[in-house]
């Protein structure tokens, strides 16, 4: 702390822990609120998708004129990292498409010799893949996939795209607790 209630933030880690996908949209001069001597409360999955009502009330303020604000729970913490490496490989709008990526796990993910596969975290290996178009509406939906790879063939894309792209592809690791996870995404450039 500089002088009283300025604070310089150097040296911050983002993106730990599954957190890559709030790292955008920071600035400088951005407020930030200092937690101290916070705890964590768990909660039973049959409370995620409930309304919490809350007030925030700085120093000073009273609970009374405070805004009510409303939480609906998530169970963020329960949901799969997105996953990593998200390659396409092949000619777009002229062939099939192989579309593979990585795993990521929440719980236990060090690889103590670097090799390997990181645990399942999860009841079972699923994932989720959609397609879009350049203005993200929904083209196809593949679920139910049980591994880290799918081949989106040239009739696909033909039919997803009959008047070629752009477009984009999302991935997506499944909980059975809380549904899908952060996403994924790469973009698909069609040859002019």
């Amino acid at each position: 702390m500089l002088q009283s209630g300025v604070y310089t933030l150097t040296h911050l880690l983002r993106g730990r822990r599954g957190t890559e996908v709030f790292t955008g949209g920071h600035a400088a001069g951005d407020l930030f609120v200092l937690l101290d001597g916070v705890s964590r409360r768990g909660l039973p999955l049959s409370r995620i998708g409930a309304s919490l009502h809350h007030r925030l009330v700085g120093r000073g303020g009273e609970l009374r004129d405070a805004a009510t604000n409303v939480a609906t729970l998530v169970g963020r913490d329960l949901m799969p990292y997105a996953v990593a490496h998200l390659t396409l490989a092949g000619e777009v709008g002229g062939g099939d498409i192989d579309v593979s990526w990585v795993r990521r796990t929440r719980v236990g993910g060090v690889l103590l010799d670097g090799t390997g596969d990181v645990p399942l975290s999860e009841d079972e290996e699923r994932y989720e893949l959609v397609v879009y178009d350049g203005a993200d509406n929904l083209l196809r939906t593949v679920t139910d996939l049980s591994a880290p790879a799918f081949t989106y063939t040239a009739a696909m894309q033909a039919e997803d795209f009959p008047s070629g792209g752009p477009g984009r592809i999302a991935v997506w690791q499944i909980s059975a607790q809380v549904g899908r996870g952060f996403e994924a995404s790469a973009d698909l450039a069609f040859a002019p």
